[in-house]
């Protein structure tokens, strides 16, 4: 994450923490729990300030924010007490602790303390950097594309950086023949450290295929880990036939056979690729698919991060519809982070 980011998140947290008052939600809900904990004090309505949290939390969209953001806001405390995750922490909390309301009280003040004490760092943060962020650090008609080398798709040493280096090659020169562009046109602008990041400026069109790839192929990943999960749940069960087991196993490799064919067709309808088409360019495409599907079944993230305005007809591709792609690309992502995690 740049500097630039790192400030816009700022004001995010401004827009959406602050503006809607997340931390005199959760303390209505201490305030109330902490005086029904008190004996002889007549009892307050709790459900009216919960069905308001709820709400609130949920209306917030994290998926607007880019992989590093978001895990900043981690960071910050923050961000375990948003969307959908923070709905089930809320009522476990309640339902749980519902014949200890002292324990239940103690346990939003820590919520709340948490994100007194990240919104104090962002402005800490916000105020350090303000009027020396230049905030549309992007070219106007191009956005970036941040790759993580992380899980299998790691890069541990020189022989790996050649292999993925080989592999990003392929995938940025075929996605850029398909728009009828040079693989010069896919430009490394920044690099991280610890794990691998590379950052890639491209045209929209260029995000836009590469987003629609990432989206189809976890579709795909998510319902073979669906598959998988129900494999896992069966043989937890320890049944005597087997059998059950191995067709869904049998389906889950149909499955991703099957999706990865459907994928490279999808796409060349999109980019209007057919059997006349040049050669070259279908087999570059191709190529190119494979191998980002591969990479992300293997582990390694793409993100996208795109200027905050652009120039009318600055480009022929809708940036609504590539930020929208990106959006549930991390929804998606954090449904397969919890299956993975789910216990059968």
């Amino acid at each position: 994450m740049n500097i630039a980011e790192l400030y816009q998140l700022t004001q995010w947290i401004d827009d959406n923490i602050r503006a809607k008052d997340i931390v005199g939600k959760y303390q209505a809900i201490h305030n109330v729990l902490q005086q029904n904990a008190q004996v002889g004090q007549q009892q307050q309505p709790l459900e009216p300030h919960k069905e308001s949290l709820i709400k609130t939390v949920l209306d917030i969209s994290l998926e607007e924010l880019s992989i590093d953001q978001l895990a900043f806001l981690y960071s910050l405390g923050i961000a375990d007490y948003l969307g959908s995750h923070a709905v089930s922490n809320i009522e476990d909390i309640l339902y749980r602790n519902a014949l200890d309301i002292p324990t239940a009280a103690t346990e939003f003040n820590k919520i709340v303390d948490s994100i007194n004490n990240g919104l104090t760092k962002s402005e800490q943060i916000k105020n350090g950097l303000s009027g020396l962020v230049d905030v549309e650090e992007l070219p106007i008609d191009e956005a970036l594309i941040r790759v993580g080398f992380t899980k299998e798709a790691a890069v541990n040493n020189v022989a790996d950086w050649k292999k993925w280096s080989s592999i990003w090659y392929d995938i940025g020169r075929g996605i850029a023949l398909a728009h009828d562009r040079a693989p010069e046109d896919v430009k490394v602008v920044g690099a991280k450290k610890g794990s691998i990041v590379i950052e890639l400026a491209v045209a929209y069109a260029i995000a836009k295929t590469t987003g629609k790839i990432i989206l189809f192929a976890l579709q795909v990943a998510e319902k073979v880990l669906a598959i998988k999960k129900q494999v896992a749940e069966i043989n937890h069960l320890e049944l005597k036939n087997d059998q059950i087991a191995k067709q869904l196993e049998q389906e889950a490799s149909n499955l991703v056979e099957e999706k990865k064919k459907s994928i490279t067709t999808l796409i060349f309808e999109e980019l209007g690729i057919n059997d006349d088409a040049d050669g070259e360019k279908r087999t570059a495409l191709e190529k190119a698919i494979k191998k980002l599907i591969d990479f992300i079944e293997r582990g390694g993230d793409v993100d996208c991060v795109l200027p905050t305005e652009t120039e009318e007809g600055a480009d022929s591709v809708d940036i609504k519809s590539i930020r929208d792609e990106f959006k549930e690309i991390r929804i998606i992502e954090n449904k397969i982070k919890h299956l993975e995690h789910k216990e059968p």
